[in-house]
């Protein structure tokens, strides 16, 4: 819910990206509470994983290490043009 709430602009590879600063701000509105920020980053890695798994619209969601202990959560989406191919082949499939 909280990346479909964010802006997406378009990344240079076209697709539309967001990102996230990870921190105790981000910690506490997912309601996370570990004891080390390395805790928090490994359970973002896991739902990453598991929301590509189940969510067609995403083509990753990576973590990435700005430097100086900055990190962030980078979101990024299929086009409206893959996901109309995808909704139209699903709509076929299902009309067989």
């Amino acid at each position: 819910m909280l990346l479909e709430s964010e802006r997406y602009r378009r990344a240079a590879g076209g697709h539309p990206q967001t990102w996230l600063a990870l921190g105790e701000r981000l910690y506490g509105t997912l309601g996370m509470n570990y004891a080390q920020p390395r805790q928090a980053r490994a359970a973002l890695a896991r739902a990453g994983r598991t929301i590509l798994e189940v969510d067609g619209r995403y083509v990753a969601i990576d973590l990435e290490h700005r430097g100086r202990g900055a990190w962030l959560l980078v979101a990024t989406r299929q086009t409206d043009r893959e996901r109309a191919a995808v909704a139209r082949t699903l709509r076929a499939a299902l009309a067989a």
